[in-house]
């Protein structure tokens, strides 16, 4: 019987801490439901356009399916080729070939040589066959070089904003259709020209990098040593000189050659002779003056 009132204290107390906590989550919920009635009552409904489409670019149906890896695959080749205009016209049968285009080249003429350069696109799929039958044209290739920039993150996100712009934009055409008063009318039309634009942007961003996607890039630089023909020969100025100096390197390096020699032997040779010839000259003049008397 003594312990009664302790048991009676403990569950008043448990009983009173439960209609406590149940009259808080009740509050809480009332709250929250006034707050959010508040807020529709309150706000007009374009404020809820920009977070509708926030929700939509933020959501699973604003992202992409998923894609393979996008790929813009550049080159660069130099090299020297046997006739300038020959490589030029084989450039462009390549890129027929590969239905491709041919979008800039020029021809220039220096002082001993001729310097091209094309630009040559083709899809993507066939850069590498395309390169091998360009360096066939080749007579030397004293470069390459080949590489890619992965842009797959940036075509899914430009993907992913030009579509939560676009269904921003159904969304102020639908109160377009639906507004009663010019301010808001006006209000309206301010917003869809400003999503236009931001559409058009992103489009354009979008169809670029697919473009460059779509087809790899060479750069093609040549050069060809200019000849000359001269009575059944051909005369190659710059060629014939660096042969002419090459030739007198030789010469020189022969005669130096010989001389180092001739300076090391003779010296070892004449060494001897001249100690020879010292230690004998006494003998000799004595010899002589012996046979004079």
């Amino acid at each position: 019987m003594k312990y009664i009132p302790t048991i009676l204290l403990t569950v008043f107390i448990t009983l009173a801490l439960v209609f406590a906590g149940i009259s808080g989550i009740v509050r809480t919920n009332e709250i929250r439901s006034s707050g959010s009635t508040e807020r529709s009552e309150t706000s007009p409904q374009l404020d809820y356009i920009v977070d509708d489409a926030l929700s939509s670019y933020m959501g699973f149906d604003a992202l992409p399916e998923a894609r393979e890896q996008d790929l813009i695959k550049i080159g660069s080749i130099d090299m020297r080729v046997r006739d300038m205009d020959n490589a030029v016209d084989a450039l462009l049968d390549i890129a027929s070939i590969y239905e491709g285009e041919v979008t800039h080249r020029s021809i220039a003429r220096y002082d001993d040589r001729y310097s091209g350069y094309a630009t040559l696109q083709v899809p993507s799929a066939d850069f590498e066959a395309a390169l091998e039958d360009v360096k066939a044209i080749a007579e030397v290739v004293d470069s390459l070089s080949i590489g890619a920039d992965d842009v797959t993150d940036q075509l899914v996100d430009i993907n992913a904003r030009l579509r939560a712009a676009v269904a921003e934009e159904a969304r102020y055409l639908e109160l377009l259709a639906s507004a009663t008063n010019i301010e808001d009318l006006l209000a309206i039309e301010r917003e869809l020209s400003r999503i236009r634009t931001t559409i058009e942007r992103y489009e354009a961003q979008q169809q670029g990098l697919e473009d460059e996607v779509a087809f790899a890039s060479l750069y093609v630089s040549m050069t060809k040593e200019i000849t000359l023909p001269l009575e059944g020969t051909r005369f190659r100025p710059k060629q014939d000189a660096v042969e002419a100096f090459a030739k007198l390197a030789l010469i020189a390096r022969g005669i130096t050659t010989a001389l180092i020699h001739l300076l090391i032997i003779g010296g070892a040779i004449s060494i001897p002779v001249a100690l020879v010839y010292l230690l004998s000259k006494p003998f000799f003049s004595t010899y002589g003056k012996k046979r004079k008397k």
